[in-house]
């Protein structure tokens, strides 16, 4: 199904988003830098890794399918957190 239809729009459209929110999620942590950010429906999402400030704390709400998989692939760190959610 993902090779379905126009993939360069899709890819387009998803590069987009991801700068778009985060874009948003900067402007929150200069304002707030010590912050909580609950991400929810995470995904394989690397967010946390481009954009921490040192600072902030991050929680990845997602199925336990996906938690597996991210425990797997990414690194630890005191300030970010994998929960099922």
């Amino acid at each position: 199904d993902c090779l379905s239809g126009d993939i360069a729009q899709k890819q387009l459209l998803h590069v987009t988003l991801t700068q778009l929110c985060d874009q948003q999620v900067s402007h929150f942590l200069q304002q707030y830098p010590d912050a909580w950010i609950i991400n929810v429906g995470a995904g394989l999402d690397t967010r946390f890794y481009r954009l921490d400030n040192g600072r902030c704390h991050w929680i990845e709400l997602d199925v336990t399918e996906n938690l597996v998989w991210r425990q797997r692939l990414f690194h630890k760190n005191e300030r970010y957190e994998h929960r099922c959610g």
